[in-house]
C-alpha cells in the first residue's frame, strides 16, 4: 500500500512513522475537555473523547475524536516490532 502521506512521532529515542490519508495537524484543547470514552472503547487505545471543529468550517458541526493513550499505544509497538 502507498501513501501519499506520513507522519513521522518520536517518543523514548524511538521513532515511527505512520501512513494516513489526512493529517489535519497538532491541535490543543483544555483538559477539562476530554470526556470519557464509552464503555466500548475502554479496550482499546482511546483515553477520551474531545469535540472539534475544523477551522474554516464554522457552519458544519463538531467532530468526535479520540484521544490516544501515547504510552499504551508506544509500549505495545515497541513490544510487536522490537
Amino acid at each position: 500500500m502507498v501513501y501519499s502521506r506520513m507522519v513521522v512521532l518520536e517518543k523514548a529515542d524511538k521513532t515511527w512513522v505512520f501512513g494516513v490519508d489526512e493529517l489535519y495537524g497538532v491541535h490543543r484543547f483544555q483538559r477539562d475537555e476530554l470526556q470519557d470514552p464509552p464503555k466500548s472503547l475502554t479496550q482499546n487505545y482511546t483515553k477520551g473523547l474531545f469535540h472539534w471543529q475544523p477551522s474554516g468550517s464554522q457552519m458544519e458541526q463538531s467532530h468526535s475524536v479520540s484521544y490516544l493513550d501515547d504510552e499504551l499505544l508506544f509500549t505495545t509497538l515497541a513490544r510487536k516490532v522490537v
